[in-house]
């Protein structure tokens, strides 16, 4: 029931803005899209995605680790995530997580390579066992790129310098125009 508790605070305590520069308290990240958050063996795990959707190409996950007792970074723990594609391949396990400036975040850049609903089995080997936890994530197609916006982006820049080289040309004409005129007589 304790468990439940705290878990639910933790949640709560997830929704709220801001992030503190100390160690904040709850084993996530507000500022990021919560994939997952629960015990596990003696943990509190929380798996994170930046951005919030991602598309083929590079997405970043974010691996909170908490004491499940105290509620306090765990430290020196052992990482490891293995992808399982949309169609069901698993993927190399990925062991080169890095820490981030909070002393229980752990995070790895993933490369996504089909869009669809990939799964991620994330590992936590530390001082008090093992954790493990599966989570989904929903990655998007990648924007279409047609080779039109090219073309327009050109067009608009060459409409804007020729636009720019007409009142330059006025401005020069003005003056050379203004100065070989006569002076008016008062």
């Amino acid at each position: 029931m304790l468990r439940a508790l705290t878990l639910l605070l933790f949640g709560l305590a997830a929704l709220l803005p801001g992030r503190a520069t100390a160690h904040p308290g709850v084993c996530t990240d507000p500022a990021l899209q919560l994939l997952s958050l629960g015990f596990s063996g003696a943990y509190v795990l929380s798996v994170s995605v930046n951005p919030a959707y991602p598309t083929v190409g590079t997405a970043q996950l974010v691996v909170g680790v908490c004491d499940g007792d105290t509620l306090t970074p765990v430290e020196g723990a052992t990482v490891q995530l293995t992808p399982v594609s949309p169609d069901g391949k698993e993927g190399s396990v990925i062991r080169a997580f890095t820490r981030t400036q909070y002393a229980e975040e752990y995070s790895a850049d993933v490369r996504i390579k089909d869009s669809g609903t990939w799964r991620y089995k994330v590992r936590v080997d530390g001082s008090e066992g093992r954790g493990e936890v599966e989570v989904q994530l929903n990655v998007l197609s990648a924007p279409a790129y047609d080779g039109g916006s090219t073309v327009v982006f050109a067009i608009a820049n060459g409409a804007i310098l020729v636009g720019a080289g007409y009142i330059v040309w006025q401005i020069r004409r003005g003056r050379t125009a203004h100065q070989d005129r006569p002076a008016k007589a008062r």
